[in-house]
């Protein structure tokens, strides 16, 4: 049941968008020329005139950089490698008594058309087998709107698992829904996942963020990026119903209850450091389990987390 819920919980939320530009030098009888030959007539001109021929070249040759890495821009792809380390392993948020941490590894593709596939798994320091599974992602996402602050995506995910862990969750598919401001400073996403394989399960889940930037120069960015995560899905848990007398021998009896309700709320506090190609995040999260009616308590758990990424062009 533990392993059940990670796997309802488990899915990916990356997005970047990074490029590379070189310029190229204009010409001598480059089309810049010839347009400013046509708006200055004279042969001869004084120094002021050429000032002017010479920042309207400029202005031009800009313009036309731009609308070369626009293209480009409109044409990319690329790969993200990425691990991610947590001192603390827990489930929905919810501790279950197994002081270890888990390490999780991913690669990321992305494409300009809106295709996106990734392949991720997960290893716990003190589970058996250590390497728990793997999942094979593949997706769709698009932007709408004037000017693009509204994503839509959908992805299907299959986990395989090692020897020996059993799952009756071995398909997910998730439809998602974001929409942020246009400075990228405040944003929010909601998603709902299908998992399912011999039982199914339908979990919601939203993600609410702020972006402030701390520090800025040539080649990196400090930013602090505080989320709050919600997650709410079906639950299946057994409740004492009393007692039974057989044989002489007295059996508690337990009910099967299966409900949807909230599962946990989660305060993450990342500092996110970019240099060039790489990213670093270091974070501490807090999570407020919810009781599921239960007579099971869940107290607040909380965690630090450490990942490194890069970013590749392909």
């Amino acid at each position: 049941m533990i392993r059940n819920s990670l796997i309802i919980i488990f899915g990916i939320v990356l997005n970047m968008s990074l490029y590379s530009q070189v310029e190229k030098p204009l010409e001598k009888t480059s089309e810049a020329d010839i347009i400013l030959d046509e708006l200055f007539d004279d042969k001869e001109v004084d120094d002021d005139d050429a000032e002017v021929k010479e920042l309207l070249a400029l202005l031009y040759k800009e313009q036309k950089e731009l609308a070369r890495l626009m293209k480009d821009f409109s044409n990319f792809q690329f790969l993200y490698f990425s691990v991610n380390y947590n001192n603390e392993t827990y489930f929905s948020g919810r501790d279950i008594g197994v002081d270890q941490f888990n390490i999780r590894p991913q690669i990321t593709y992305m494409s300009s058309n809106g295709f996106f596939g990734s392949l991720s798994g997960i290893y716990y320091s003190e589970f058996d087998p250590k390497w728990d599974f793997t999942s094979a992602s593949l997706g769709y996402g698009k932007s709408i709107g004037k000017q693009k602050l509204i994503r839509l995506t959908a992805s299907y995910t299959r986990y395989f698992y090692s020897q020996g862990v059993e799952s009756s969750f071995t398909n997910g598919i998730t439809l998602g829904a974001g929409i942020r401001n246009k400075k990228r400073t405040f944003g929010t996403r909601i998603s709902a996942t299908s998992s399912f394989g011999s039982e199914s399960s339908i979990q919601l889940s939203s993600g609410t963020y702020a972006r402030f930037k701390l520090y800025k120069n040539k080649k990196s960015n400090l930013y602090f990026q505080p989320r709050l995560n919600i997650t709410a899905g079906d639950q299946t848990f057994y409740q004492e119903s009393g007692t039974v007398l057989s044989g002489g021998i007295e059996y508690i009896n337990y009910v099967e209850n299966n409900i949807f309700d909230f599962i946990n709320l989660q305060f993450n506090f990342p500092l996110l450091l970019t240099v060039n190609d790489f990213d670093f995040e270091i974070g501490y999260s807090y999570n407020l389990p919810q009781d599921n009616g239960s007579d099971a308590i869940f107290d607040n758990t909380s965690f630090f987390n450490f990942s490194i990424g890069y970013f590749f062009e392909l």
